[in-house]
């Protein structure tokens, strides 16, 4: 399926020499740890409720090349809890 103005590329460094810097990634977790080290900042919602999943977003909290930076928060829907956290690479580079 095409979608009319998406772009398909089949690899993250072909994709990055396209993407504008104000890029954002949407992934699953493969994608996110592959984009990681391209990124000087994370946008992240933590909800405050465990799901089954075999898969995980990297923990910026335990990593020390990141550094949180301002959380919002916590909101509610419906009975889902959540903040939203923005981190900065701690070397300001990318």
């Amino acid at each position: 399926m095409q979608i009319p103005g998406a772009e398909v590329f089949s690899d993250l460094e072909t994709a990055l020499a396209a993407a504008p810097a104000d890029s954002f990634v949407i992934g699953g977790e493969s994608v996110y740890r592959q984009a990681l080290p391209h990124c000087r900042r994370a946008y992240v919602t933590k909800l405050q409720k465990s799901f089954p999943a075999d898969r995980h977003f990297p923990n910026l909290d335990a990593d020390p090349a990141w550094r949180l930076v301002e959380e919002e928060g916590p909101f509610q829907h419906e009975d889902l809890r959540f903040t939203y956290a923005t981190y900065e690479r701690v070397d300001g580079e990318r």
